[in-house]
């Protein structure tokens, strides 16, 4: 590599490295790769990527770097290619060939192998030094994996069944030694290898025999090429369009776009063998260069062309592009011309800049030198512009390019430039073939400042040494006087005095030379009183550049201030009532003195009746706008804000606020927040439905009044909020929760937040636990005689002595609320009481035992006083109730008993037969039946017995107390129920079943699946029902729903009642916000216009019509309509009205005058 070192010492020093690759007809056929030399050492071994074979001229390529990032390449032939006796380089035993081809049994072949091909349709072969008998063949697509197009993974690993291969796109055997491969689709641009294989073959001859080993080889492929090369482009020096040229000598030639489109697998990029270039005197011509070859590269410098290229001459430079199977595709020839000299300067034609080469003008400056430069052989392609304060320095405006002969700088540009400083206009013009001639213009003077405008005062001309004033009575005429005037340059050459009514205006006087006076009094001039006058003072220097001086002005004022607005407190609108009694805060607003303006303020508190401050004495500020005062101030009184304002005439106009109060305490709770006893509740804080929750409260401020709640619900367990905070008026005391998924088991917090209108606040909370589901039955704890052995009974559990018994039973539980009490009842039909009445015995932590499966809780026992004495050798049915302490209902459990001589009682697991017609008996399966017979079904109109009334009610008193029968219902989670005797007129019923369904039906239908549920449910002689809906399922919203309760007289006779049904109505009213209907204040009943005054202290209409809608025709319940001294508030008046009503006229009202009252 000695050929790449530099002449010197510093040879080496410029070298920045080295590559190396391998080259096959002119290209690479791997990519190039570092090559690392040590600085003392140009030798190097390199480890090649596959092992050569002696089928092609490869010749090893060296490409030298230096620091500029020029290269250069050298590279020699790895073995002697032209080299004959012997021969180093012979053809491969499977040659590719442009098909089709024949070939004879032993016939010589003298085409070479061919690496490239045109036709993506024909693909052929030939093995002419072969003689086996039989050969598989088939064509493979290069893998790309071993690092080149010639020289791929199949050749290294011949595959032994072609036609096999995963790359094998044709395929076949033959006998011949050629083969012509029939319809093949090929993909430009990529390589194909043609491989066969022979098996081991034994030759018979006619003198001895041949044994041929097993061969798999394949060609070293073929190249699909696409079409040919596009028309390429030619830059020359780096410009694409038709260029001329400053050197006879050299010049750089580019050039782009040969390409056919096709992306082959080879390392180089491109398609294209070589380039070469020419030059010519005509368009398409190569008489002054004939074609000369480049190789693969996209550029060349041309040389030596001394002696062949004359100034303004235009020549003609074409490139052409050859690829590797000898297409070629030639570029548009290119013009350049040769221009050696720049444009030439016209000393005669000016460069302008404003008059009298003074830059003055301080909005910008224009700059022109039309016709300063010239070249008729070129033209002049561009100028550049600049200004500096010598004729070769550029430094204070940079040299920037025009198109035109003129160019303006800017304020910004000019701004590094001195007045009274002389600078010169740099110009560079530059022709078409890059070359440059420079100019400058005469020096040039910049002066761009006025005088420095001075300070003018208004004086009082009938006081001696008078300052500035700004307030006179005298309506005579206009004194004033200047100083200060001067010109840093120059000298201020005269003054000019004019009157306006604002600075820099001559509306009163225009302006008036005075010469180089400084003072000035001006007589019989009209001015008004109220009105401020300015006097102006213009001085001039000898550029004729003026400054202006105004006076600040001068007040003829005779009238006081006008009166404002105080707004007390610190937000927009006036407050009545304030929380701290420490400290005030108050707004003035509207105070004002067109005329002198306001001088100052004195403000004071006093009582209400008083007539001056006698609170907080009076205090003076001269803040405008808002005064804030840290002080005590008594509470319980009502107190006003008295203001006088001051001119600065001197003159003061008196101010009274409305009257506020002092009001530092909270609201008060009287009725602490809780859950409503009047929805959803069976038990206190417990609520039995999961989607609605009701809650009330009540809250009084006797001072201020109740402005507003601010009300939550979150999950006392975990935290989380499940309804956000909502602002509600003041005026409410309740609310209702809607549209929850409240979980069982969960205990929920109520979070309220009550404030004044003195924004005093109280909180409360309010705990409420949710419980939907009923206990879980359980059973009598009885000895059994079964092998399992349940650990239930306890001695003395089950046992009689007179009519004294003990029952013991175990497993009711509730998993979320907790059992709370049991109902016992005993008789000897089916919830028969004849025995014992509904007794109710309170649950038992610890119990008197624990079963052996600790899960079914502990034993329970209690002991009873039966109405008769029992006998031995009889029976009697218990039945026993869990209630939780959300007070919902077990399903009941039944047990027969039967009497022994010894004292104990006997779980009868065996019976006679049913004990009603449904078959219901207390030895079936729990939930059960046995066998029944046929029952008497009465209708309601038929009926004889007594007669049931059944009431839709939403929530139960203490122990079920019903309330008035319900229309509709919010919830979509329960239905409850209270049903009494609405007339007797035969027998009581013995006892009850209750069931639910959709208010179309005369029978439980729309709720329950007949078929794997339960329909009824047995509920004794208990006369109210919370049924809960099973989950995952929810009442239909706007369905009505019935509660049937079917009455039973005797065990085979019964009568089915039902409630008239509730409608599931979980919405809200509907506020109407449409354009015009609205909450309105009338001036009579009849009147449809809102108005925002009336005349009347005592009365006062308010209409709502067409303001509250509901979903599905629903009408709203009741309107509560009320008046307050605040939005959300009922201090004044409220009544509550029935639906159908949509105006209310209040009467004996005692509005006060002036206050703004609000209808919430």
């Amino acid at each position: 590599m000695d050929e790449f070192k530099q002449l010197g010492s510093a040879g080496s020093s410029v070298i920045s490295g080295y590559q190396w690759s391998l080259q096959h007809d002119g290209a690479n056929i791997v990519q190039w790769t570092e090559l690392k030399l040590d600085s003392s050492n140009s030798t190097k071994s390199i480890s090649l990527p596959w092992p050569l074979k002696s089928t092609k001229c490869i010749r090893f390529a060296i490409r030298c770097f230096n620091k500029a990032g020029l290269s250069t390449v050298d590279s020699r032939e790895l073995r002697d290619c032209s080299a004959y006796d012997p021969k180093l380089i012979s053809n491969p035993n499977v040659m590719d060939a442009i098909g089709p081809v024949k070939l004879e049994k032993n016939d010589q072949w003298t085409v070479d192998d061919v690496d490239y091909s045109n036709s993506s349709a024909r693909l052929a072969a030939v093995w002419p030094q072969l003689r086996y008998l039989n050969y598989e063949w088939a064509v493979l697509a290069a893998s790309g994996t071993g690092g080149s197009g010639y020289y791929d993974r199949i050749l290294l690993e011949p595959p032994k069944r072609p036609t096999s291969h995963a790359n094998a796109i044709a395929g076949g055997f033959t006998r011949d030694e050629f083969v012509n491969v029939p319809g093949v689709q090929l993909q430009p641009g990529t390589r194909y290898h043609v491989c066969i294989h022979a098996n081991e073959t034994l030759l018979q001859f006619e003198k001895f025999t041949q044994l041929l080993p097993e061969l798999s080889e394949c060609s070293d492929g073929v190249t699909v090429l696409g079409d040919v090369a596009t028309e390429g482009r030619i830059a020359v020096n780096g410009r694409f369009a038709n260029q001329m040229l400053s050197s006879v000598t050299e010049f750089l030639l580019e050039w782009s776009g040969f390409e056919s489109g096709t992306s082959t697998d080879m390392p180089h990029v491109t398609d294209i063998k070589y380039y070469e270039y020419c030059i010519g005197s005509f368009a398409s011509g190569c008489d002054l260069i004939d074609w000369k070859n480049v190789g693969g590269a996209r550029s060349v410098i041309v040389t030596q062309l001394k002696g062949v290229l004359q100034e303004g001459h235009v020549y003609f430079v074409s490139v052409r592009a050859v690829d590797f199977i000898g297409r070629e595709s030639r570029s548009k020839p290119r013009s350049i011309r040769v221009v050696l000299h720049g444009p030439k300067s016209n000393h005669s034609a000016a460069i302008s800049v404003g008059l009298r080469h003074v830059i003055s003008n301080s909005n910008g400056q224009e700059v022109c030198w039309n016709g300063r430069f010239s070249d008729p052989v070129a033209g002049i392609r561009r100028y550049w512009v600049g200004l500096g304060s010598s004729p070769g320095r550029p430094d204070v405006i940079p040299y920037t390019e025009s198109d035109g002969e003129c160019v303006w700088w800017t304020t910004k540009q000019l701004s590094y430039s001195r007045d009274g400083q002389h600078y010169w206009v740099l110009l560079r013009a530059e022709n078409f073939a890059g070359l440059i001639s420079s100019d400058h213009s005469k020096p040039v003077l910049v002066d761009r400042s006025p005088p420095v405008a001075g300070s003018v005062i208004d004086i009082d001309p009938t006081v001696s040494n008078s300052t500035d004033c700004n307030f006179r009575f005298n309506m005579d005429g206009i004194s004033a006087k200047w100083t200060d005037f001067h010109d840093p340059h120059s000298h201020v050459r005269d003054y000019s005095v004019a009157i306006g009514s604002c600075p820099g205006c001559q509306d009163v006087m225009p302006y008036l030379h005075v010469g180089v006076r400084h003072s000035i009094k001006i007589d019989h001039l009209r001015l008004q009183p109220g009105q401020r006058y300015f006097v102006n003072v213009k001085g001039c220097n000898a550029g004729d550049l003026c400054s202006v001086a105004s006076s600040d002005g001068v007040i003829l004022d005779s009238t006081p201030p006008l009166n404002g607005i105080i707004l007390i407190g610190s937000s927009d609108a006036n407050q009545q009532y304030l929380r701290s009694s420490s400290s005030l805060e108050f707004l003035l607003y509207g105070f004002n003195d067109p005329e002198s303006d306001i001088a100052y303020h004195r403000w004071g508190v006093g009582r209400e009746e008083s007539d001056s401050p006698d609170v907080i004495a009076w205090i003076k500020t001269f803040e405008r706008t808002f005064v804030r005062h840290s002080g005590s101030l008594p509470t319980g009184m009502r107190l006003k804000v008295f203001v006088e304002t001051v001119n600065k005439a001197g003159l003061t106009t008196l101010t009274e606020s409305s009257k506020f109060l002092i009001d530092d305490t909270p609201p008060e709770i009287e009725t602490a927040l809780s859950a409503s006893e009047t929805f959803g509740q069976i038990e206190p804080n417990w609520l039995v439905l999961d989607d609605i929750m009701v809650v009330k409260w009540s809250v009084f401020d006797k001072e201020s009044g109740i402005k507003e709640h601010w009300i939550s619900l979150s999950n006392h367990d975990n935290g989380r909020v499940t309804f956000e905070p909502v602002k509600i008026p003041g005026l409410l005391s309740n609310f209702t929760f809607s549209d929850l998924d409240l979980k069982d088991g969960a205990n929920y917090t109520v979070h309220l937040v009550s404030c004044n209108l003195a924004d005093a606040c109280t909180r409360q909370t309010a705990s409420v636990a949710v419980d939907t589901s009923p206990p879980i039955t359980g059973h009598v704890a009885a000895e059994t005689e079964s092998a399992v052995q349940l650990g239930r009974h306890i001695e003395d559990g089950l046992r009689w002595d007179g009519n004294e018994v003990n029952i013991s039973w175990v497993g009711f539980h509730d998993p979320h609320s907790g059992i709370d009490r049991y109902t016992v009842q005993m008789g000897t039909t089916w919830f028969g009481s004849e025995l014992l009445s509904v007794t109710e015995v309170p649950h038992s932590d610890e119990g008197v035992g624990l079963p052996l499966n600790p899960h079914e809780g502990p034993i329970q026992m209690a002991s009873f006083e039966l109405k008769r004495s029992l006998t031995e050798g009889t029976s009697f049915i218990v039945h026993i109730v869990a209630v939780n302490k959300a007070g919902l209902h077990s399903q009941p459990v039944q047990a027969a008993l039967s009497v022994l001589e010894s004292g104990h009682l006997w779980l009868l697991r065996r019976c006679a037969g049913a004990a009603t017609c449904y078959g219901h008996c207390s030895c079936a399966p729990q939930h059960q039946t046995c066998r029944g017979t046929e029952c008497r079904a009465v209708d309601v109109v038929d009926n004889v017995d007594n007669e049931i009334e059944v009431l839709d009610v939403s929530a139960f008193g203490p122990r079920g107390e019903s309330q008035t029968d319900a229309k509709t219902t919010p919830t979509r989670s329960l239905l409850a129920a209270t049903w009494r005797v609405r007339r007797a007129m035969g027998r009581p019923p013995v006892r009850y079943e209750v069931s639910a369904g959709l208010a179309e039906y005369n029978e439980p239908k729309g709720i329950y699946d007949a078929v794997h549920e339960r329909v009824w449910h047995d509920v004794g002689l208990r006369t109210f029902l919370a049924l809960n809906i099973t989950a995952g399922r929810r009442l239909n919203v706007f369905r009505s729903y019935k509660v049937f309760v079917r009455a039973w007289f005797d065990h085979n006779t019964h009568v089915v009642f039902s409630s008239d049904g509730v409608l599931v109505n979980p919405t809200f009213p509907r506020v109407n916000r449409h354009y015009g209907v609205g909450v309105k204040d009338l001036l009579s009943p009849d009147s449809r216009r809102d108005t925002d005054f009336i005349t009347s202290t005592d009365s006062l209409t308010v209409g709502w019509r067409n303001k509250f809608t509901s979903l599905n025709e629903a009408p709203p319940l009741s309107f509560r309509v009320s008046i307050g001294s605040e939005i959300g508030m009922d201090d004044v008046a409220n009544v509550l009205m029935p639906p159908g009503n949509f105006t209310y006229t209040f009467n004996e009202l005692q509005l006060e005058p002036g206050n703004g009252t609000f209808l919430p």
